[in-house]
């Protein structure tokens, strides 16, 4: 009987041929040979397949299903991810090389590694370089500074514990990573685990023309949701915790977000385009809003 592989690699892909191809080679380029790589063809057209079937490798399989976005493609992959850990790759990003070394090297039973990464143009154009410092503070800077879910590797048992939510149009990855990295050991080390790469079509199949209220609805809504409800699992007083939500939900309503977030003006700019009367809350608005919702709370209602 085959063993499992050491790594799997879900890699979901959206009419990107061109950079599914750099982000396969980068696989390819590792020293470190037990892993499996499991291309998500997330309703391109035309189809990648061709793409995958020229590298003529039979750690690389290829799936192709009907477009549902980022989240119904990653949760695709992880029903059939065999390896020991698990890691995600979105096509437009390159891993390291070496990286995979670098996990075998530093893998520990039931503890979640996370890696530094750097961030660069398409063109190659440094940004900068992002770490994650000690695990004592990892989840704070998580909240407040955001961090990219690609230098993330977890163990089997836990990376399929959860899904990633295929409602959320936006911020996929936070509903997913959060509660993991807030309930179970991690492992930081300071070593370049893969390139992120920003322009501005960073989302896998937004579908944004069809859901496009849904979108504007997330955008308003959607941190602060994913922070309160897992408050239990969080290190903040809740005076912190509200300064955190407020400052995002401004950030996010006013296009102010950080560079990891780079592709949220551009969905701003449609928003406002769609919706003319749309206007950013003020502080006090959300305030407002936030201290009603714990009087309700209270109250029982």
């Amino acid at each position: 009987m085959k063993k499992n592989p050491f790594i799997s690699v879900i890699i979901p892909s959206y009419n990107r041929s061109d950079l599914l191809s750099k982000a396969v080679n980068s696989i390819l380029q590792q020293s470190f040979d037990d892993w499996e790589a499991i291309v998500v063809d997330d309703g391109s057209l035309p189809k990648s397949k061709q793409i995958v079937e020229d590298f003529d490798d039979e750690r690389i399989q290829y799936y192709y299903k009907t477009n549902g976005g980022l989240a119904s493609a990653r949760n695709f992959g992880i029903e059939r991810a065999k390896g020991n850990y698990l890691c995600y790759l979105d096509d437009d990003d390159l891993y390291a090389p070496h990286f995979f070394d670098t996990i075998f090297k530093h893998a520990e039973k039931d503890k979640i590694l996370v890696f530094a990464y750097e961030m660069r143009e398409l063109n190659g154009a440094f940004i900068r370089t992002v770490s994650p410092g000690a695990e004592d503070i990892f989840v704070k800077k998580y909240i407040e500074e955001s961090y990219s879910p690609i230098p993330f590797v977890y163990p089997n048992e836990l990376a399929k514990s959860r899904r990633f939510d295929e409602d959320d149009l936006v911020y996929e990855d936070v509903p997913y990573i959060l509660p993991l990295i807030a309930q179970n050991s991690l492992k930081c080390i300071d070593t370049i685990s893969c390139t992120v790469h920003r322009h501005k079509e960073r989302i896998t199949g937004t579908k944004y023309d069809k859901y496009k209220e849904q979108m504007y609805e997330q955008v308003r809504d959607n941190i602060c949701r994913v922070i309160v409800s897992l408050q239990e699992y969080l290190p903040y007083s809740d005076s912190e915790l509200n300064a955190i939500v407020y400052s995002k939900y401004d950030e996010l309503l006013k296009g102010t977000a950080q560079v990891d977030w780079e592709y949220l003006p551009t969905i701003l700019d449609q928003i406002k385009r769609d919706y003319p009367d749309y206007k950013a809350p003020s502080n006090l608005d959300l305030r407002v809003k936030w201290i009603k919702a714990g009087i309700k709370k209270l109250l029982g209602k």
